[in-house]
């Protein structure tokens, strides 16, 4: 739930000075977790699943840090447009051990009122970024801890030009 300072959402609850949200969930998923997983190993290996799972490195590699639930940038990008007023909204898993640097490359965003690409996140926070993107180009968000970055912490997100306007008169 996001909640807004009365008075300044407009009609459709977007706060007056925001153009653009963006909600990013950090968590870590264990695929073991999962009420398939063992259909799963039946269906794509050819192990039996007891043998399979009794591996010493079974539980490791079903460890999956996400973004939004997507991992290693699978996230469908997330598209805004240079000069848009964009809120972040962030928030970390609820693994006591869940510990984030949230990084997103190339665009400075307003955080607890201080200009910075990186936000730290604690077990179950949430954190809000302010952004103007000024930077076009095809972006990464992610954790910089780097196991939870190799384990596919990772999204995109796109920033297009700014629209072109129409022109008011013969250009000179």
């Amino acid at each position: 739930m996001i909640v807004t300072e009365r008075g300044m959402a407009g009609p459709g609850g977007v706060p007056k000075d925001v153009d653009r949200e963006v909600v990013a969930f950090f968590a870590e998923m264990n695929v073991t977790d999962s009420w398939c997983y063992r259909e799963n190993i039946r269906r794509r290996t050819d192990l039996p699943v007891d043998s399979a799972t009794a591996q010493p490195e079974f539980e490791t590699t079903n460890l999956m840090e996400s973004v939004n639930g997507y991992v290693y940038g699978n996230m469908p990008v997330v598209t805004l447009r240079q000069g848009e007023r964009v809120r972040w909204y962030m928030f970390a898993g609820v693994n006591r051990l869940d510990h984030h640097a949230v990084h997103r490359h190339g665009q400075p965003a307003t955080v607890r009122g201080r200009q910075t690409q990186v936000m730290e996140l604690g077990p179950m926070m949430m954190g809000v970024a302010d952004m103007v993107p000024q930077n076009p180009g095809t972006w990464l968000l992610h954790c910089r801890e780097e196991d939870h970055f190799e384990a596919g912490m990772a999204a995109r997100y796109e920033v297009l030009p700014a629209e072109k306007t129409a022109s008011t008169g013969p250009e000179e």
